[in-house]
């Protein structure tokens, strides 16, 4: 089977990830996060954008679904 990216995964590949983590230290929010990095916490919130998750419970019913595939997301 061929290999191809996904549209969120080509929209995700516009943010530099050494771009982001440049901004969190100029910006001071790079301390240790809770649970989840500020990179997954941006992950998140556009894949919420993107399939019109109205809360975040919504969110993450929708990412626990499907867990097996998010190791694709960086």
């Amino acid at each position: 089977m061929a290999h191809c990216n996904t549209i969120f995964h080509q929209m995700l590949k516009l943010i530099p990830k050494h771009h982001f983590g440049k901004l969190e230290t100029e910006h001071g929010t790079d301390r240790k996060a809770r649970s989840f990095t500020r990179w997954i916490q941006l992950v998140h919130l556009l894949s919420m954008q993107l399939t019109a998750q109205v809360s975040l419970r919504n969110g993450f019913s929708s990412l626990k679904a499907r867990i097996k595939n998010l190791y694709h997301l960086g």
